[in-house]
């Protein structure tokens, strides 16, 4: 007989191989159950078959429950469901969840949903929303309430919360959030409303990380406070931005980033259907900004994610249409790019560089450099950056991008199909 941590190992070693994992669990008791905390580690109820299925497994099988710690839960139409009136019956089945992902949802189809929303989930650390849904204040504060030990919250753009009569929040009976420990939120920063109940109920001196969508030039407006009370903690800033004039009003904001480290800009073309064509050119003037932003020696990491120009989902806009070559008149400034990195490198010893770029054509992610030859016409002869400071530029290149995996997403092998899902 092998000891058991070795059995454990090899079992935990399978923890992608469903069917192998299946087979292993039919081989003897302590097997059984090492399997078993991999195949019910992550549980996905996207659909009202899944629904019966799992009610089913529990019902038959308790104790798998206490193997869940990634739940998902959506349904692919608005139509209502059993799921919208048993989900809070779900959670406390699995009663080790720590991260929660809720697709297209109705969270409270009926209103005895409030009164079961008082039993705190406090295992619950990452809550994501994202699917449509359509809030009323206090429904909202009270769903955030139920989830004491937060230390992630993701809402996506398709939350809409609408702020109480009177735009007061003070005759809420909510109560006030005081085990939660937030470290990163992302938000759609048009969510003006969505702010403000954030404010008024979530303790945001302990945020860490913050990261924004912004979707038009004045949207940084309906963030403002939410902008200010962050940016004394906020270590990390993840951006999404439609031009580069965002990115300077919140450098210049009245409360400095004085503690950010690592900022991370992101190409709407990632993440959207369709683009104006000057993306993502605007890069080069928000690093040109940040080249003369008075507190740039704090950065520790600088990120720079966009599709591979020309293979994005460019469209040419309407007073384009009628100027022949426009597009192969307008070539992406790698040269001046790199040049803008090295010269902020030099300036700063401690700063680093990843360069992440969405290739379709490509099988899988690998790491490069901007002079690989594979690259063809979008390729540098020289690099002036990896000629100054070879070890502080990463180059990645891969075919998709999962906006939800690691902290403002990453590049990925395959499409997500299970955010697509829930999304």
């Amino acid at each position: 007989m092998l000891p058991a941590e070795i059995q454990d190992e090899i079992v935990d070693q399978l923890s992608g191989e469903p069917r192998v994992l299946k087979a292993c669990a039919l081989t003897c008791h302590h097997w059984a159950r090492r399997a078993q905390r991999s195949l019910f580690r992550t549980v996905s109820i996207l659909h009202g078959s899944h629904h019966k299925r799992v009610k089913s497994m529990l019902k038959a099988h308790p104790g798998l429950a206490q193997f869940v710690r990634v739940l998902s839960i959506g349904k692919p139409d608005p139509e209502r469901a059993e799921l919208d009136v048993e989900w809070p019956e779900l959670l406390l089945m699995m009663d080790r969840v720590e991260e929660l992902n809720v697709g297209t949802l109705n969270l409270f189809a009926r209103g005895d949903v409030r009164e079961r929303l008082k039993t705190y989930f406090p295992r619950v650390r990452m809550l994501r929303l994202l699917g449509t849904h359509s809030l009323q204040c206090d429904d909202f504060l009270q769903f955030l309430a139920a989830f004491r030990s937060l230390s992630l919250l993701h809402l996506s753009d398709q939350v809409q919360v609408t702020p109480p009569i009177g735009g007061s929040m003070q005759h809420l009976d909510v109560p006030p959030t005081t085990d939660s420990t937030l470290v990163s939120l992302t938000l759609r920063a048009a969510s003006g409303s969505t702010a403000a109940c954030l404010l008024y109920y979530l303790p945001l001196r302990t945020l860490r990380r913050l990261q924004l969508k912004f979707d038009k030039l004045d949207s940084s407006l309906d963030c403002n406070g939410l902008l200010r009370a962050a940016a004394p903690t906020v270590e990390e800033l993840v951006l999404r931005l439609p031009s580069y004039q965002l990115l300077a009003i919140i450098l210049q904001s009245p409360v400095p980033f004085a503690r950010l480290r690592r900022l991370h800009l992101k190409d709407a073309g990632l993440e959207v259907s369709a683009v104006d064509y000057r993306y993502p050119a605007w890069m080069l003037s928000a690093l040109s900004h940040i080249a003369r932003w008075e507190m740039r020696a704090n950065l520790r990491e600088i990120v720079l994610s966009m599709p591979l120009p020309g293979t994005g989902p460019y469209q040419r806009p309407p007073e384009m249409v009628e100027l022949p070559g426009a597009f192969a008149d307008f070539p992406f400034p790698w040269v001046s790019l790199d040049m803008t990195m090295a010269r902020l490198a030099q300036d700063n010893e401690d700063l680093t560089f990843t360069v992440n770029i969405r290739y379709p054509t490509l099988d899988k992610v690998k790491q490069t450099t901007l002079t690989d030859p594979d690259w063809g016409h979008s390729r540098l002869r020289e690099s002036r950056m990896e000629e100054v400071r070879p070890h502080a530029l990463r180059v990645f290149v891969g075919p998709h991008w999962d906006a939800l995996a690691g902290f403002g997403g990453e590049l990925c092998n395959t499409r997500p199909r299970f955010r697509t899902a829930l999304a």
